[in-house]
């Protein structure tokens, strides 16, 4: 028999910031398989697509036939499911909802009429009274009107076997308020007749299944978590199936604040254990089990916040089961801690990884060359994060650095010319703040910063190039100023990770004028860097794209000024702008954010430092902010990432400087976009600070 904890490697189990509890179901006699299909793992960070409020559950499965994981996820506030089809480069195609009972807080994917194509059971909490949808799938990805059955109260949970042997998918139904699971044993054709319930412990918060005591039959475990109860204490039910759709009880104690419950063979042994996430002892307990259903020996794996949910797998694909945890219930820095297990029922300490408080700024680069795309972040927490790439969409552990207090905008580039990235963060401060910057040592390590100072209190844009022609990274920066609310200066580089003085050599653009949104190329062909940039005053109007051409000596001289008065509404958005080649002319393009207005604008560059346009684009978000350019999808052609509030807009480049109608990912606010393989697999990925404290 597969053991649960021994997966092939593409069984991999999905995990988002919260957990999810994967269910396995036993089909047929002796045959246990993932009923959740797991697709990829996701240990640090998550990506995000669009499903309705209050997600509740999350299983992972191929809808349609196609070899790729879909997904699928309960929204407990909308009464739907949301159908996400998996598209080959690990994103997903926009959810297509189906209405379900009332409430549904958890599902299972499994073939309930044995055509070949799989279906979902969710279970539906309305009041209190539970229900189980069955969705029968039409193998295309699409799902036919939920038939509801009545089970009991107030449920917990679903898992999927065949628990009378007949060759046909049966469910399992925890019920909190009942004290009792609910066996819905299958007719093989998408229906179900219920059978009598199964007594438990009291108030069964969560279920699984696995043959617990190696005889071929499908069992059950409950965790049993009264938190209201001051008499009785904690408990697992273990229900070994007779086989013919009933169990005999086992019960064992199951710590003192049990919240979470895995199940896996942790000691190698042939035996199904258990884990269980012991919330407020810190801890997870382990549960040797004897092939008896009963578990004589434990062990204590200590974590550093308060664990809620658990998940078993051989998450490095060593043969041996390990457990990642994470904290769905507490505030803590904590997304998700792996712990690698040894094979002999012990682990290892477990690995966190913490983005700390909610990023200002950050940005992708290499910093210790293994080929590998790693993270800096920077946070009102006066530091520098870094998170070394594992090249599967993971981050190692965060390492700090220290800097000056009120950390703000960040670039990576060459400051010192030793051919090793290096980070640049703007510091406020008074009177006057810095610009740091901290000499990479090419092993994802840094120096101590070194620091040059600003000409005002603080710097809210930055960009670098080498403007005087010397070979040496210059940065320019947007600052604060009272008297004309902002100043533009270029600080330049002496090679070293120091700045000279920062000089304004630019025309005067008059008292009132906010400026915004830096972007720097060569925009007259001439091979020295010019800068644009995006002004408005302070009443959101006369918003205008400025072109400053470079002499060449680190000043420089407006060429042309641009109108967008109409397509922003700054009060609601800050605009943005980005350089790059849009029409394959080998001229630079600038994209323009449009704010309120929910528009992109592309001005179209003749190569003599003027622009054609603007040209406005439609996006699917209520705010834009942010802008990337890649090859998104492939073509050989750039296209357009708008961010911003609710979400992300993609603008699929036509190679000819025009742009296809926006596919949008929405659910979250952007504040900050870069781009990355994270994965190597040669396609351009797409990464952003989000608005809880995380990245995605």
């Amino acid at each position: 028999m597969r053991k649960v904890a021994k997966m092939k490697p593409d069984h991999r189990l999905l995990l988002r910031k919260n957990l999810v509890r994967t269910a396995f179901a036993l089909i047929g006699p002796g045959l246990l398989i993932p009923t959740s299909a797991p697709a990829q793992t996701y240990f640090y960070g998550y990506a995000n697509f669009a499903t309705g409020r209050n997600s509740s559950a999350l299983a992972a499965a191929d809808f349609n036939g196609d070899g790729k994981p879909d997904l699928a996820v309960a929204n407990f506030t909308d009464n739907t499911v949301s159908i996400l089809l998996g598209k080959p480069e690990g994103t997903f195609v926009r959810q297509v909802v189906y209405p379900t009972g009332n409430a549904p807080k958890a599902l299972v994917a499994a073939d309930f009429n044995g055509d070949g194509k799989l279906d979902l059971a969710t279970v539906n909490n309305s009041n209190g009274a539970g229900s189980v949808s069955i969705l029968v799938g039409n193998g295309n990805g699409t799902f036919r009107s939920h038939v509801d059955y009545a089970i009991g109260d107030h449920s917990t949970g679903v898992v999927a076997a065949d628990f009378n042997r007949d060759g046909k998918v049966d469910l399992a139904v925890a019920n909190d308020y009942d004290n009792s699971v609910s066996i819905l044993l299958g007719n093989g054709d998408g229906t179900f007749q219920s059978q009598p319930q199964v007594s438990v412990g009291a108030n069964p918060i969560q279920i699984q299944t696995a043959d617990f005591n190696g005889d071929g039959k499908a069992d059950l475990i409950t965790l049993n978590a009264c938190t209201i109860c001051s008499t009785v204490s904690p408990t697992i039910s273990v229900l070994l199936g007779v086989g013919d759709g009933t169990f005999s009880r086992k019960d064992s104690p199951a710590g003192n604040s049990p919240s979470g419950l895995a199940v896996g063979d942790f000691n190698g042994d042939g035996k199904t254990d258990v884990a269980i996430a012991e919330t407020y002892a810190f801890s997870l307990l382990v549960l040797l089990g004897n092939g008896d259903g009963t578990f004589p020996k434990s062990t204590t794996v200590p974590v550093s916040f308060h664990p809620t949910l658990v998940v078993a797998g051989d998450f490095n694909h060593d043969g041996k089961a390990d457990l990642a945890v994470s904290s769905q219930r507490f505030h803590v820095p904590v997304d998700i801690a792996l712990i690698l297990g040894n094979g002999d029922g012990t682990f290892a300490q477990p690995v966190n990884v913490n983005v700390g408080q909610t990023p200002y700024d950050f940005v992708i680069e290499d910093f210790n060359a293994d080929g590998q795309a790693d993270l800096a972040l920077v946070a009102n927490s006066d530091s520098v994060s870094i998170l070394l790439g594992q090249g599967n969409e993971t981050f190692g552990n965060r390492v700090v650095f220290p800097l000056a207090t009120g950390s703000g905008p960040a670039l990576v580039a060459d400051f010192n010319a030793d051919g090793k990235p290096d980070i640049a963060v703007a510091e406020s401060g008074s009177p006057t703040g810095e610009i740091s910057v901290m000499l990479g040592k090419g092993d994802g390590t840094f120096q101590n910063a070194l620091n040059s100072p600003l000409a005002s209190s603080a710097a809210y844009s930055i960009v670098s190039g080498d403007f005087n022609g010397d070979g040496k990274i210059d940065i320019a920066a947007i600052t604060s100023d009272t008297s004309s609310f902002s100043s533009f200066y270029v600080l330049l580089g002496n090679g070293d990770g120091t700045f000279q003085s920062p000089v304004s050599t630019f025309p005067a653009i008059g008292p009132g004028i906010f400026l915004e949104g830096l972007a720097a190329g060569d925009f007259n062909g001439d091979g020295k860097t010019d800068l644009a940039l995006v002004t408005f005053n302070i009443n959101g109007t006369d918003v205008g794209l400025i072109v400053y051409i470079s002499n060449g000596d680190g000043t420089f001289q407006a060429a042309a000024q641009y109108s967008t008065s109409g397509l922003f509404d700054p009060p609601l958005s800050i605009p943005s702008v980005i350089a790059a080649d849009f029409n394959d002319d080998h001229k630079l393009d600038l994209a323009v954010t449009d704010g309120g207005n929910q528009m992109v604008s592309v001005f179209i560059g003749n190569g003599d430092g003027t622009f054609r346009g603007p040209a406005p684009y439609p996006t699917g978000l209520s705010v834009t902010t942010t802008l990337a350019a890649a090859d998104f999808n492939g073509d050989g052609k750039v296209d357009l990432a708008v961010g911003g509030q609710n979400g992300v807009s993609i603008l699929p480049g036509n190679g000819d400087g025009t742009f296809g109608s926006h596919i949008d990912t929405t659910g979250f606010n952007l504040g900050q976009l870069t781009v990355a393989d994270f994965n190597t697999d040669g396609k351009s990925d797409l990464g952003g600070s989000i608005d809880h404290g995380s990245l995605a």
